[in-house]
């Protein structure tokens, strides 16, 4: 081999070394940077501070517990919940700030999930037979850490409803078993029934799914199950029992049968 060559294949090798070695020496920077971060980290600060914001934001009193800080995002989230009732518990999060930290909470949401189930689960029942059908309904929770708008107006659901009504986003299922004769007008009938009675409160932002499953569960089984798990880790564990399913991402669609036909085929 000529003596260029040698020198050649000589700089390609360091060049590779040089590269493995500052890939290396990045990582190790970065995870020292974080190990840094969560020693000098100030849990009992933002705890205190938490204190205070939902102090002032709610005008009661609360505990909060469970602060972790997250150094890849600079992120503190915590538990809290009213010193009281001790219920419900929500999430807390805030952003590391040298001075001023914003928080962002979903205790409110909490109370507007409370009030979704107590004005609606009776309305949802009586559409949908509770011999027949599993329902549920439920309000759709944002993501408080990845959603930088999120400072939701402190008001009352019932308050919301009257001024609001386009705000409140629902999420409603519905699970039954498959009947091979089945047909899916009475079906379609209550689904539609069901988006009136929304659409007459102006609420259009409701999500409906509506699955049927096979038979391999016995009716009790298949009303025990979902009543213990809920809808979503019951039809996540049952994929592949679902024989029909429909769904529609919202009511502003729907003005006759033939449109919750469209939504749902």
């Amino acid at each position: 081999m000529k003596n260029s060559e040698i020198l050649v294949s000589l700089m390609a090798i360091i060049v590779i070394v040089v590269i493995i070695i500052s890939n290396n020496l990045g990582w190790v920077t970065l995870g020292i940077n974080f190990s840094l971060k969560n020693k000098f980290s100030q849990p009992e600060k933002y705890k205190t501070e938490a204190l205070i914001y939902l102090k002032q934001r709610y005008n009661r009193d609360f505990e909060v517990t469970d602060v972790s800080y997250h150094a890849e995002r600079a992120l503190y989230k915590m538990k809290a919940y009213p010193k009281t009732e001790k219920q419900p518990t929500f999430n807390v999060v805030t952003f590391e700030r040298t001075k001023n930290p914003e928080f962002r909470d979903d205790y409110q949401i909490h109370d507007w999930d409370k009030r979704t189930k107590e004005l609606f689960t009776p309305i949802l029942r009586n559409i949908f037979s509770t011999e027949e059908y599993y329902s549920e309904i439920k309000y759709s929770f944002p993501d408080i850490i990845t959603d930088r708008d999120f400072n939701p107006e402190v008001i009352l659901f019932d308050e919301m409803m009257d001024a609001y009504p386009d705000e409140i986003f629902l999420v409603i299922n519905i699970a039954g078993l498959f009947q091979e004769v089945q047909t899916m007008e009475d079906e379609y009938n209550h689904i539609f029934e069901l988006a009136n009675y929304f659409l007459d409160k102006k609420i259009t932002r409701v999500i409906i799914t509506i699955t049927y499953f096979d038979q391999r569960l016995t009716k009790i089984d298949f009303f025990n199950r979902l009543e213990i798990n809920g809808f979503d880790k019951f039809r996540r564990n049952n994929v592949d029992s679902i024989q029909r399913e429909c769904y529609i991402g919202g009511l502003i669609n729907i003005k006759n049968i033939e449109d919750v036909l469209k939504e749902c085929n």
